[in-house]
């Protein structure tokens, strides 16, 4: 399945074409049902990583069968995994009642199994014929592979050239090579996001966003007791005191700001690596609106007070957490100080100034996941 075509398509992770039929998730008979159906998958994710096949623009998220990851355990996976969503329509999600799904595909999300667990799993998948699977309608059939000692690799490269802060170009020629073994390797979603198509994506984001939550909330914020998930993974209940609780999402916003010459303000934050330069950004206080937190960040960071704010978009940053809010301001003044703390360089560029501090070395760009990259793109094609 290709790129979603959308008014936001060059905003990598900004939409999904998953249903994710979220009328189901307290139904308890979602694992049997789609297990029994037969063509029902999980994608693999350990923490902000997702398992994947293939290289550069052909990578893939990995699927393995319910049936191998049930025979590789040697029943149901318990709390590890998480409804994403069906091959349905909205419509015909709020039509089932009573007792009846439909059979249809479902994916399912494998939060961080067992090493040897998930090696027994692609082998089942594998040896069955069923085939762990990249492609959107079903597992595609491969060659019978031993995956009894199979051990994922971390894509050094990838990572190095994330955090030498390189440009598109230069991620595609990291991935090249990679992950190219049937059974793949644990890449990070925020540095593959730029290659998965909008299918995988729409699978990759909540499941990434949940199994760094699961992790983190074991215990209840208000008495301390276990929770236990409920809700086919989105939800988390207090074995105590009984209190439910949900998936966070921190909202955050990041603005093109402009002067009246048509001119972009970057960063260079202190913790970044050397070179690197963004849209400036920041999250949301309680109790304020969106608008007021440009105006204020940017101000906090650079002493430029921008007037008119603009909304553009919005796109999901799991990472761990965050729904990054997309503005465009105008600049009322252009002088800039920065406090040398948490932002070490502002600058005003042209495109031409940009483009070439690009070509030259002197400015790297965020990675081509994020939305910092999209808006600067944007603005650079005019």
């Amino acid at each position: 399945m290709g790129r979603r075509k959308s008014p936001t398509q060059d905003f990598v992770l900004a939409g999904s074409d998953v249903t994710r039929a979220a009328a189901w998730r307290s139904r308890s008979d979602l694992w049997h049902h789609f297990l029994s159906a037969g063509r029902s998958w999980a994608i693999v994710v350990r923490g902000a990583d997702i398992l994947t096949t293939g290289a550069g623009n052909e990578t893939r998220a990995v699927r393995v069968p319910l049936a191998s990851i049930e025979r590789a355990l040697g029943g149901p996976p318990g709390d590890r995994v998480v409804f994403l969503g069906a091959d349905v329509d909205e419509f015909s999600v709020a039509s089932v009642s009573g007792t009846t799904l439909p059979d249809v595909a479902a994916y399912f999300a494998w939060i961080a199994p067992d090493q040897r667990v998930l090696a027994a799993a692609l082998g089942s998948a594998m040896g069955s014929g069923g085939g762990a699977s990249s492609a959107p309608t079903g597992p595609r059939r491969e060659d019978a592979t031993d995956h009894t000692t199979w051990q994922p690799r971390r894509p050094g490269r990838l990572d190095d050239a994330v955090t030498a802060g390189r440009t598109r170009d230069a991620l595609r020629e990291a991935t090249a090579g990679l992950a190219g073994q049937p059974e793949g390797d644990f890449v990070p979603l925020r540095t593959a996001g730029e290659f998965l198509g909008a299918f995988d994506i729409g699978l990759a984001l909540p499941a990434v966003a949940l199994a760094q939550w699961h992790d983190s909330a074991p215990f209840c914020s208000s008495c301390g007791a276990p929770t236990a998930p409920g809700e086919a993974g989105w939800l988390r209940t207090c074995t105590g005191c009984g209190r439910d609780h949900y998936p966070r999402t921190d909202p955050a916003m990041i603005v093109t700001v402009l002067d009246d010459s048509d001119r972009l303000l970057l960063a260079h934050a202190s913790h970044w690596p050397e070179r690197r330069y963004s849209l400036l950004a920041g999250f949301i206080e309680a109790g304020e609106g969106a608008e007021a937190a440009v105006r204020r960040e940017v101000f906090e960071e650079t002493r430029v007070s921008v007037g008119e704010v603009e909304y553009v978009a919005s796109q999901p940053w799991p990472f761990p957490a965050s729904l990054m809010l997309a503005y465009r301001a105008r600049a009322i003044s252009t002088d800039i100080q920065v406090d040398g703390v948490e932002v070490a360089d502002a600058r005003w560029f042209s495109r031409e100034d940009l483009n070439a501090a690009i070509r030259s070395g002197e400015v790297h760009l965020p990675m081509g996941s994020s939305i910092a990259h999209a808006l600067v793109r944007r603005w650079l094609d005019g």
